[in-house]
């Protein structure tokens, strides 16, 4: 019988976790009756809780695993390691807040049966503000048009991956910073999209503030494309010709005796111009050399420091 593995990262969500639970074993003792359950839940250093409930499951049922990592270490990293510690012949990550149905699990492992070693979710409709919808779909067209990875819009981290997916992604790649939604698609193999709608949060409040997803846009701009740094270079050359076309007119004027001494706004208002964008460029060579020097650091990308219903050692990230 295949083993069907669920990694739901967890960050102070105590009161959904046994929602999660029960739902995923209706799912599994109905439509995936033909396949064996492993649920872990890798909390990610909650202050609430999240992680005494996961143990009190574990007990009860030794198909529930957990992950308790030493301090918060982000989102993407508390999913790597989730991913790390999976055994599963297929790992389907997903949230503890609801958001993403159990009841659309038959459908990605059913398309997983089909060949596709990549089933992702692609969210039709979502319970969210339109501005947040706006500001989602102009990110996906920029990134798309700008890195060298495609993503599809709407398709987040709830997804499907088959066992050589998950080696892959977690023997080969070594990034600090990683964003697993462009690995995913990096990887390649074939992969396919199932359409679902997503629906509101059972209880409590998202964890993930609006500067944290402006963080992870920003990690898959820097992880998948060099077009910041081109841009960088394009204003310093288009900086250069103009204080170049700059020397030439003024030069000229003073050959034709016709300089005066105005326009002490204008010089102010053209330095503050320059510095801005020097600062600017400074600013996003800064955000490179950044991943630089977390990548040469080489520290771990997460720590456990507990764990419970594993017969194997458990494996930080």
């Amino acid at each position: 019988m295949k083993t069907i593995s669920v990694v739901i990262p967890v960050y102070n969500e105590g009161e959904n976790i046994e929602r999660m639970y029960k739902e995923l074993s209706a799912v599994f003792a109905g439509a995936l009756s033909g396949y064996q359950m492993e649920v872990i839940f890798s909390d990610n250093c909650s202050t609430d809780d999240s992680y005494a409930r996961i143990q009190r499951l574990s007990e009860e049922d030794r198909r529930v695993k957990g992950i308790r990592l030493s301090r918060n270490f982000g989102y993407q990293a508390n999913i790597l390691t989730g991913y790390m510690n999976a055994g599963g012949d297929a790992v389907v990550q997903m949230d503890a807040d609801g958001e993403d149905p159990p009841e659309v699990l038959p459908r990605l492992v059913e398309a997983w049966e089909r060949g596709y070693q990549v089933v992702y979710g692609v969210r039709i409709k979502r319970q969210e503000s339109w501005w947040m919808q706006v500001q989602r779909k102009v990110f996906y067209r920029v990134l798309n048009r700008i890195a060298s990875v495609n993503l599809v819009p709407g398709a987040g981290d709830f997804r499907l991956l088959d066992r050589v997916v998950v080696e892959t992604l977690c023997r080969r790649f070594q990034e600090r910073n990683p964003y697993l939604r462009g690995l995913t698609s990096y990887i390649g193999h074939k992969q396919t999209g199932v359409p679902y709608e997503r629906g509101r949060r059972w209880k409590g409040e998202s964890k993930f503030s609006y500067v944290a997803y402006m963080r992870l846009a920003w990690d898959a701009i820097t992880s998948f494309s060099h077009v910041p740094l081109k841009c960088v270079s394009a204003v310093g050359f288009v900086m250069a010709g103009m204080a170049v076309a700059g020397f030439v007119f003024y030069l000229g004027l003073f050959l034709a005796g016709r300089v005066e001494a105005k326009g002490f706004t204008t010089l102010i208002l053209v330095i503050l111009f320059l510095s801005g964008t020097q600062l600017l460029c400074l600013g996003i060579l800064g955000e490179y050399i950044d991943r630089i020097f977390d990548e040469v650091k080489a520290r771990p990308r997460s720590i456990v420091t507990e764990s419970c219903g594993f017969e194997k050692e458990v494996q930080s990230a």
